[in-house]
């Protein structure tokens, strides 16, 4: 699993996007979409695609217009904004926090769990 951690303006969905269109052009087919909270939101991940010359991933969809299916021609789920995801998922119930798993990173101070964009493209 990919985590990409940023403030907010740092570039993470671009860097979302790059992914999806990395991902997708690696296995010759789109079997990776993004997944988002409106379609208002799917709009605006397409006119930022458009700008970087990422266009050609698959349009976005949000949890109704995905998980219900029975088959789908998806194989992998990027997800922009998971807090905010996960909250429209839940509901009215509030989500008051939650633990992910992500990468180890060994440095000199030892093993951190999460490591920075700064690390990935140095």
């Amino acid at each position: 699993m990919i985590q990409i951690i940023g403030t907010r303006q740092s570039g993470r969905t671009t860097q979302l996007i790059r992914l999806c269109k990395r991902l997708n052009d690696e296995n010759g087919y789109n079997d990776t979409i993004i997944m988002v909270t409106s379609q208002a939101r799917a709009l605006e991940i397409m006119k930022i695609a458009k700008e970087i010359g990422c266009d050609d991933i698959p349009f976005p969809s949000i949890p109704s217009g995905i998980i219900h299916q029975h088959t789908t021609l998806y194989k992998r789920v990027l997800i922009d904004d998971m807090e905010y995801f996960v909250q429209q998922m839940l509901g009215s119930w509030e989500l008051a926090g939650y633990a992910i798993q992500g990468p180890e990173m060994t440095t000199e101070f030892g093993v951190r769990s999460w490591i920075s964009e700064r690390e990935v493209n140095p």
